[in-house]
């Protein structure tokens, strides 16, 4: 039950703010960021945003990022612990899909 006695819905727009604080804190820095957002995905979505970039792969791209030690990782597979290789980025000549 809500605060007004109502039973709790979602479609109860008054009672629900649009949006809230998240706390999104880097597990390399250590640095928190507030971010007013609808969801905690869609904080993170935001601070992904503002801090990688991302393009497919091209098959060169992927032998000189193997050949540096950088994994291959499986989205939504649990993630391993892996130190970042030494110059893996390779942003230069990446073209964005869709841009």
């Amino acid at each position: 039950m809500c605060k007004t006695g109502e039973p709790f819905s979602t479609t109860t727009k008054a009672i629900m703010p649009a949006t809230r604080l998240y706390e999104v804190t880097s597990f390399i820095t250590g640095i928190p960021r507030l971010i007013d957002a609808k969801s905690p995905a869609q904080a993170i979505a935001h601070v992904a945003r503002t801090t990688f970039d991302v393009c497919p792969a091209t098959s060169k791209s992927v032998a000189a990022l193997v050949s540096r030690g950088v994994r291959v990782e499986t989205a939504g597979a649990e993630p391993e612990s892996q130190p970042p290789a030494d110059n893996a980025h390779v942003a230069p000549g990446c073209e964005r899909f869709g841009g």
